[in-house]
């Protein structure tokens, strides 16, 4: 009697036919046969060895009469098979087809999973049973791809991508094409690059007027260049591209035509501009896909003479998202999708339109990882399977490239990802096959651990995902994780996270293996981890304070938790808008609750004749700062930044070349309660050197001395100046001096004290 397993699917079909009979052996009594000796055979070789080292403990050694294991290196085109029989196993394939029979073989004959790059779920045995029978899988997809982006040095996660098969990687540049280009031809061709607001060709900003001059040239900076686009409608520009591609080290490859994702750059010019359809989706990212699309398909014209099955690629991301609305499509223009609204519907509204206009070749880079990328439980692996699997069944798509591990924190983003990396191989597959396979390192707890997941997945689909629209609005750079945390309130509550605990205590009084009992364990950290974070999103003034403050304690004692460094982890979060408070709790954690704020804005004048001190300025009231005509912030320079509301347009001007001194003064209360404790003003960070000054007192002077030191908080005693008859009424005088650079108050000033 056979049994037979078959999952046919849009992008790989596999095929598994199992006897009744088969092989029985001890798991240390195997070798392992190359046919042929190259890189290919060795790279399927090791994955075989290492697993079954993993299945026998260690102990892999062939024995008196050896178990076989046959890698034949053999050009079966996109495939790759194996064979079981009494004495032997036969692997077949080509390059990385080869190795992908190893792996198909450890998942349907010995049970592998490998849930993520820190967990393979496997089953120890002294005897390996294996039925006699076939394998084969045919790969229809030209790539199937996830990105281990800034953790390409971790060998653990690019292991990973590998054993699920997801990198198979072909060489589509999708590369910003012309992130360089004003730097490299802007002096020479300023007529290819975009006409600004201002009238010039050059980066956002630059003016025509001689003060600018510097800005409008081409920059040694990078990230400037990188803020100019091209002047799509100029007739020299793709004789231009194709010359400098010929010329290439890539001449018989694609040419990219990626544009840089800054939609506010765009070329301004007549030409450019009757070209476009208006249609803006939302403010930033105006609707420039048929002006780009002009571009592209003159250039696919041309490319075409060259060699007609010459490719161009064209990114579909940011301002060209949407598809064009009267431009056609070039047949050799390949299409890379990178979608940023991940809502069903219109996802494959948008896929669909491409088709409509004519792509007939298109490549998938979803970029889950990044957008989703949250602290707090989203439950969102269902919804990630509905668009990978309904995404990848449409015809013109001929593959799939995802961005990337690196902004992934694996506890909390584990089992998305294997669905999404399970999905991109078998798009028909149903989604309770990869829940199964997943939930299977949990052993005897995994139906509880799946009331787990459900429970966030139902959270998902009741309040989170009928928002989506406006998460999408509030969060930056269409960051969902984001503008979820910005709302906490709104998406979960404290009850959740004592539901989801109940059920994985309830998994833990299982019958587990120690690396399920670690499992489990570490999703109840995970948990506990999401409620921290929740608590201080929630929670204001000293009560969020000391919430941020337990969950930097709780991330300092599992660092597991966050998948990377703990540090990397809270500046995202404090990059993200600092929701949780996460940023005064580090720079303050040494002090007593509670924390008082300064005010942000302080009275400020500037000293360019250093006469502050010798006219005693330090001494004024807040009556005479009062008077003072300007206010500057005290969370940013007070150089260059628009961010000053209470500033006059001739004083923002005249500080943006300003290097010397100024002064800030404010009064401020410190509460009487705190007589018998040591009270501190706490500077974020000063560019570069000052003096501070309380109640006309002379209290500390921060010499600016080595690299770096302008980013470093400091703490200024000021205990002994305080007049305790009136404390709620404090002077505070700060004189900054800045010889070069920004200038000034550039982190939060804080009220602190300690007990004596």
């Amino acid at each position: 009697m056979k049994k037979t397993f078959t999952v046919t699917a849009a992008l790989l079909v596999f095929a598994c036919l199992l006897s009744s009979s088969g092989a029985q052996f001890a798991s240390k009594d195997v070798v392992i046969v190359r046919e042929k000796k190259n890189a290919s055979s060795a790279l399927a070789a090791e994955t075989l060895q290492k697993h079954l080292s993993l299945v026998a403990g260690g102990k892999l050694a062939p024995g008196e009469k050896p178990y076989k294991f046959i890698l034949r290196e053999e050009d079966l085109g996109p495939k790759g098979r194996w064979e079981t029989l009494d004495d032997r196993t036969v692997f077949t394939g080509k390059d990385r087809f080869l190795r992908y029979a190893v792996l198909d073989f450890l998942e349907k004959q010995l049970g592998f999973v490998w849930m993520d790059y820190r967990n393979t779920v496997f089953r120890p045995r002294e005897r390996i049973e294996i039925k006699n029978g076939k394998g084969e899988f045919v790969d229809r997809f030209e790539e199937h791809f996830i990105w281990a982006g800034g953790a390409d040095k971790d060998k653990t996660r690019r292991q990973w991508i590998s054993n699920v098969k997801a990198d198979r990687f072909i060489s589509w540049n999708t590369a910003h094409a012309f992130y360089t280009w004003w730097y490299d031809y802007g002096k020479e061709h300023p007529e290819y690059f975009s006409l600004n607001k201002n009238g010039v060709r050059g980066p956002r900003n630059s003016k025509p007027h001689a003060m600018d001059a510097a800005a409008a040239a081409p920059s040694a900076n990078k990230r400037v260049n990188h803020q100019v686009q091209l002047c799509c409608s100029n007739p020299e520009l793709p004789d231009f591209i194709i010359g400098l591609h010929l010329k290439s080290k890539k001449a018989d490859k694609e040419i990219n035509l990626s544009n840089n994702d800054d939609g506010s750059a765009y070329c301004y010019c007549e030409a450019c501009r009757k070209l476009d359809v208006p249609r803006p989706r939302i403010p930033e990212w105006p609707h420039l896909s048929d002006r780009y699309l002009f571009l592209a398909n003159k250039v696919a014209e041309k490319a075409a003479k060259l060699q007609p099955a010459r490719m161009v690629h064209f990114l579909a991301y940011c301002e060209t998202e949407e598809p064009p609305l009267k431009t056609r499509i070039a047949d050799n223009i390949l299409v890379t999708f990178c979608p940023t609204d991940y809502r069903l519907d219109h996802c494959l509204a948008q896929l669909d339109n491409w088709i409509k206009m004519g792509a007939k070749k298109i490549r998938m880079r979803p970029n889950l990882p990044c957008y989703f990328h949250s602290f707090l439980p989203i439950g969102f692996e269902k919804h990630a399977w509905k668009l990978f699997s309904q995404t990848l069944k449409r015809p013109e798509v001929v593959g799939c490239n995802i961005d990337n591990l690196s902004a992934v924190t694996m506890a909390t983003f584990s089992f998305p990802m294997y669905v999404i990396s399970r999905t991109i191989l078998s798009p028909e597959t149903p989604f309770e096959v990869w829940e199964k396979e997943y939930l299977s390192g949990y052993g005897k707890g995994a139906d509880d651990v799946k009331k787990y997941f459900e429970l966030w997945r139902e959270n998902w689909e009741k309040r989170i995902e009928p928002d989506y629209g406006n998460i999408l609005k509030v969060s930056r750079y269409f960051n969902v994780g984001r503008g979820i945390l910005m709302n906490a309130k709104k998406y979960y509550k404290a009850e959740d996270f004592d539901k989801a605990e109940s059920f994985l205590k309830e998994a833990l009084k299982k019958e587990l293996s120690p690396a399920e009992r670690i499992r489990v364990e570490e999703l109840v950290l995970v948990n506990a981890h999401a409620r921290l974070i929740y608590l201080a999103a929630v929670s204001a003034g000293t009560e969020k304070m000391n919430n941020a403050r337990k969950l930097l304690d709780f991330r300092k004692e599992h660092p597991v938790i966050m998948g990377n460094s703990t540090a990397g982890a809270t500046s995202t979060e404090i990059r993200w808008g600092d929701y949780t408070g996460l940023k005064k709790a580090k720079v303050t954690a040494e002090y007593d609750l509670p924390v008082l704020d300064t005010p942000v804005f302080w009275f400020f004048k500037v000293d360019p004749r250093n006469v502050g001190e010798k006219e005693k300025w330090y001494e004024t009231t807040d009556e005479e700062f009062g008077k003072w005509k300007e206010q500057a912030p005290t969370h940013t320079y007070w150089q260059g930044t628009p961010k000053m509301p209470f500033m006059s347009a001739e004083m923002k001007k005249f500080l943006t070349t300003y290097d010397g001194a100024a002064w800030y003064a404010r009064t401020l209360a410190v509460p009487a309660d705190w007589k018998d404790r040591k009270v501190f003003l706490l500077f974020g960070a000063v560019d570069e050197s000052c003096k501070v000054y309380v109640n006309g007192k002379h209290v500390h002077t921060r010499i600016y001395k080595n690299p770096r030191d302008e980013t470093k908080a400091f703490a200024v005693d000021i205990t002994s100046a305080v007049d305790w008859e009136k404390p709620r009424k404090t002077f505070v005088h700060v004189k900054v001096m800045d010889e070069n650079g920004e200038g000034g108050i550039w982190q939060r000033v804080y009220l602190v004290s300690k007990k004596k």
